[in-house]
């Protein structure tokens, strides 16, 4: 493997060894300094004859042979879900978990906000991206809420009632049209 510049032949080694600062093999020295001279590379004099410092790579966040999407997310798991309440609710195997159809309350951190009660219609499941739509009517007047479930202004749900029929679809937006 050889370098092309400034018309000269270098050695890969040689330009690997002038670029890390130290010196280049014997028989490639007189080329390596001739082409960094003719390019216009010049040493500052503080610098010269001294070791250039060669950045260390910085240790890895990922656990060796773990898959990088899945350790990323399950830290963002342990962060914004510590009790895992909130995976198990909504999980698809869990039998006692939440879904559409079911009467819930949502409570929030926030002290203004006050709890929205309703009907369950759908539920996305995206990883951290979950979010769900709780459809109530007031004044008769329907009105939706999507909450995102991870949302650390979500304090806590409560499931007030189950459907009394079994629902055969995962979103029931023809609960609008009443």
């Amino acid at each position: 493997m050889s370098f092309f510049a400034c018309g000269k032949t270098l050695t890969a080694v040689g330009v690997r060894a002038a670029a890390l600062g130290r010196p280049a093999p014997a028989a490639a020295r007189p080329a390596v300094a001739q082409v960094m001279q003719s390019a216009g590379f010049k040493m500052p004099a503080e610098r010269a004859g001294k070791r250039l410092a060669v950045p260390t790579a910085k240790p890895s966040l990922i656990p060796a042979g773990k898959n990088p999407k899945e350790a990323i997310s399950d830290k963002l798991y342990e962060k914004y879900d510590p009790e895992g309440w909130r995976r198990e609710i909504f999980s698809r195997r869990n039998k006692a978990a939440i879904k559409p159809g079911s009467s819930i309350t949502v409570f929030s951190n926030e002290p203004a906000t006050a709890p929205f009660s309703g009907t369950l219609i759908a539920i996305r499941r995206s990883g951290l991206d979950t979010n769900f739509v709780v459809r109530s009517e007031i004044t008769r007047l329907g009105v939706e809420m999507r909450f995102a479930l991870f949302s650390p202004k979500i304090k806590s749900i409560r499931l007030d009632g189950v459907p009394r029929k079994r629902v055969h679809k995962a979103k029931l937006y023809y609960l609008r049209d009443d």
